[in-house]
């Protein structure tokens, strides 16, 4: 890991580490990542203990932690709405059970280093499981869910993400110079996130594009 760690640097590359167990941060972070993916506290035998030691190594280092909380949380919801129309199948019981208490295990986490310290990143591995493209909101609302501020959860979804893979001076932030996305919406997200989802327009290098409700509906955009 070492090895690879280097050799992307030498080529001014970042490198994300996918880490389910609590080991895998410890190596992650001995090697020098740049960025940890999922970042969970388990042990080998997969139970879930939070290590106090590896939180005060992860609010001490300069890697940057992407939770993607919002995975376990879609797929909550989608059983939840299951269960409205009919009684769930053992599997998706089983399934609702053990989500539950790992999302429960993941807010605990993450909200103690949020309290530590940690630098964020938002990340919605959307795409997999139950989570659908489209959504990445649903993980800016889960940072805040955890204690971040709902700015503070905004640049953990804009400004963080460029910072982490090393393309800040030309993405993350609206600023001269760099290419102009924006995301316009209705309403103050730094007041309610759930704003982000009531999108009005986006921008990709200056140029309207059409949104997914303008998608769905065959819409144009207007010149």
């Amino acid at each position: 890991m070492t090895a690879i760690v280097d050799e992307a640097h030498n080529r001014g590359r970042s490198v994300l580490a996918h880490c389910r167990c609590t080991d895998a941060i410890n190596y992650a972070l001995d090697a020098g990542v740049d960025a940890i993916l999922h970042c969970s506290f388990y042990d080998n035998d997969g139970s879930y203990r939070f290590d106090q030691k590896t939180a005060d190594r992860l609010a001490a280092s300069e890697a940057w932690l992407n939770p993607t909380m919002n995975m376990g949380r879609a797929n909550r919801i989608r059983l939840s709405k299951i269960m409205e129309e009919r009684p769930l199948t053992p599997f998706e019981q089983d399934r609702l059970e053990r989500s539950t208490v790992s999302g429960e295990n993941s807010m605990d986490q993450f909200s103690r280093l949020v309290k530590a310290g940690v630098k964020l990143v938002g990340g919605s591995d959307c795409g997999w499981s139950h989570y659908p493209f489209g959504d990445f909101q649903g993980e800016i609302l889960a940072l805040h869910a955890a204690g971040v501020s709902p700015l503070e959860a905004i640049y953990a979804g804009t400004r963080s993400p460029a910072a982490a893979l090393g393309i800040k001076d030309t993405i993350g932030t609206l600023e001269p110079g760099k290419e102009a996305d924006l995301l316009v919406v209705n309403g103050d997200p730094s007041r309610d996130l759930e704003r982000l989802r009531d999108v009005a327009a986006v921008f990709k290098g200056g140029v309207r594009v059409l949104t997914a409700k303008e998608r769905l509906d065959g819409g144009l955009v207007p010149g």
